[in-house]
């Protein structure tokens, strides 16, 4: 389960997503690059990983009066609250995609809140 709710309290402006299989409730990616070197080698460069670094890929049903909170969600908030069993976040929806109440979420995380 994941809950999506406006930054400012809004008993209106929260929804839970019950995820359905193929979700990525996981997809973190390091700062790490790889740069050649003149003598043929290479330099890998590590700068850590935060929760920023995480992205949420969902694929979720939703009643036609959820899937309209979460569209105002997306249309209207630049920053969300994003609740998972993996911590609280800080983030924002990317890409709402879908119709009929079938949709794929993507949410970029921007930190723990």
């Amino acid at each position: 389960m994941i809950a999506i709710s406006k930054i400012t309290q809004d008993s209106d402006g929260a929804i839970v997503l019950a995820e359905k299989q193929g979700s990525k409730l996981y997809d973190g990616r390091a700062r790490v690059s790889r740069s050649a070197t003149l003598d043929g080698g290479v330099v890998i460069d590590h700068q850590g990983y935060v929760a920023g670094d995480r992205t949420l890929q969902l694929k979720v049903e939703l009643s036609e009066a959820d899937e309209a909170a979460l569209k105002s969600l997306f249309e209207n908030e630049t920053l969300v609250h994003v609740s998972t069993e993996n911590g609280f976040f800080t983030a924002a929806i990317e890409i709402l995609s879908g119709d009929g109440g079938v949709l794929d979420v993507t949410i970029l995380l921007k930190e723990a809140a």
